[in-house]
């Protein structure tokens, strides 16, 4: 019998897992945005509500963390954290104390943001939370995820599917 889906842990689907800045660069009048948490409001990234540091601080954060398009944001702490979002553009801003999906193709990236927006995807991000009154979801608890992976030419038809689905419904 052929086999549809597979259980994978998340660090052998993604290329690399790893967040943004734990450092708390200076907010200026001007410069680049610097995405947190708060800037991943369903499923979408909204940098302009973000912080802006200046052009130093943007390049040391990403040379430690530079995100790419179709990389997945995941919020980490607080009231929003297991919000994921993905990187549609190659995108203009630093990031920190959220979580990155960093996929090996779109397709990839795209089905794993969608996967992670199912009830088995959210209940997943939940489990994986520790924390009472602050909640959060560690790097190595996002490193350790288990996902259900269908094959190739399933993964594509799931994709093109959800993608008209949410076309037809704009």
């Amino acid at each position: 019998m052929k086999e549809f889906y597979k259980k994978v842990k998340s660090s052998d689907y993604c290329l690399s897992i790893f967040d943004g800045t734990h450092d708390s660069p200076k907010y200026k009048s001007s410069g680049f945005p610097l995405v947190t948490s708060k800037c991943i409001v369903d499923t979408k990234i909204d940098a302009s509500q973000a912080p802006l540091i200046s052009k130093e601080d943007y390049d040391l954060v990403n040379k430690r963390s530079a995100v790419k398009q179709f990389d997945i944001l995941i919020s980490m702490i607080g009231v929003n954290a297991g919000i994921v979002g993905l990187i549609k553009e190659q995108p203009k801003y630093a990031i920190k104390n959220v979580g990155v999906f960093r996929c090996k193709s779109e397709l990839d990236a795209r089905y794993l943001f969608y996967y992670l927006q199912s009830a088995i995807g959210k209940y997943n991000l939940r489990s994986s939370m520790a924390g009472s009154a602050q909640p959060y979801i560690s790097l190595e608890q996002l490193r350790t995820m288990l996902f259900y992976i269908p094959n190739d030419p399933l993964k594509q038809h799931i994709v093109n599917t959800i993608s008209s689905l949410l076309l037809k419904s704009l």
